[in-house]
């Protein structure tokens, strides 16, 4: 619930930014955490088309234009603040929105969900 409040207001502050995309990559990095389904997940659920790696050559430009890239960084930082990074960018590779958030807990995949919910604060 937590993780759909963020992206909402992600894409509440960022309107402007990302009305009129249809279509999102994920960027598949193997996370262990979840993150990538739960990325996947919350655009599907806004109404975004998932697009894998090897559709895309196929989109026409003008399709092209309407997709982003969703790409994240994480970094796992034991007994303290792990770190999370959100960076949604366009077909030409210009940063249309970027967010981090911190989370610690018990284990990585908690420091994963507790950072996904810090971008809330952002």
């Amino acid at each position: 619930m937590l993780f759909v409040l963020l992206l909402t207001s992600i894409l509440i502050v960022n309107a402007h930014k990302i009305n009129g995309y249809k279509y999102i990559h994920i960027e598949e990095t193997g996370n262990i955490y979840g993150v990538e389904d739960r990325l996947t997940n919350y655009f599907r659920r806004i109404g975004f088309e998932t697009i894998a790696s090897y559709e895309i050559e196929d989109m026409s430009n003008e399709n092209k234009s309407l997709l982003l890239f969703a790409s994240y960084n994480w970094d796992i930082v034991n007994g303290g603040h792990s770190t999370l990074i959100l960076t949604l960018s366009d077909i030409t590779g210009s940063v249309i929105y970027k967010t981090a958030g911190q989370g610690i807990a018990w284990s990585a995949k908690g420091d994963m969900k507790n950072a996904l919910k810090k971008f809330l604060s952002n």
